[in-house]
């Protein structure tokens, strides 16, 4: 893939740096020295330049290959939680005997990592001009860098 940090400005390059850190838009934009009355807008225009984009999934995937955490271990994982959570168990009552009621484990906690399986397997990405727009975390394709 191109490395566009030659052409990036040191404020955009900053930018990059500071976003990887917490993927906070305005926040990245006000570390990385824009001014607060224009860092959200600015930070919503860098993350559409094609340039910084591409710089921030370069720089995202060199730490990610850093990190040496296979995907398929991710996948597995994402898979392990979001059954255990949506198993059906019995309701209890104070005494420790089944009411009759069932309910899942936590729905909350199955039903994200379902979201995070999804967005990762490319289904919930969004495009802008044939490049993909990062706006979360839970939108950036880690299978796709």
């Amino acid at each position: 893939m191109e490395n566009f940090q030659n052409s990036l400005s040191d404020l955009q390059k900053r930018f990059v740096k500071e976003y990887i850190k917490d993927l906070n838009p305005s926040e990245a934009a006000l570390r990385a020295g824009y001014k607060k009355s224009i860092a959200e807008r600015t930070a919503d225009m860098l993350l559409h330049d094609p340039a910084v984009v591409t710089e921030i999934k370069n720089t995202i995937k060199a730490h990610t290959k850093s990190l040496q955490v296979e995907k398929s271990y991710i996948v597995d994982k994402l898979i392990a939680i979001a059954e255990f959570c949506l198993t059906v168990e019995d309701v209890l009552d104070k005494d420790g005997s089944p009411t009759g009621k069932q309910k899942f484990r936590d729905t909350s906690a199955g039903l994200k990592a379902i979201e995070i399986l999804h967005k990762y397997s490319g289904m919930g990405e969004q495009k802008i001009s044939g490049l993909p727009v990062i706006n979360t975390i839970e939108n950036l394709n880690v299978k796709k860098l």
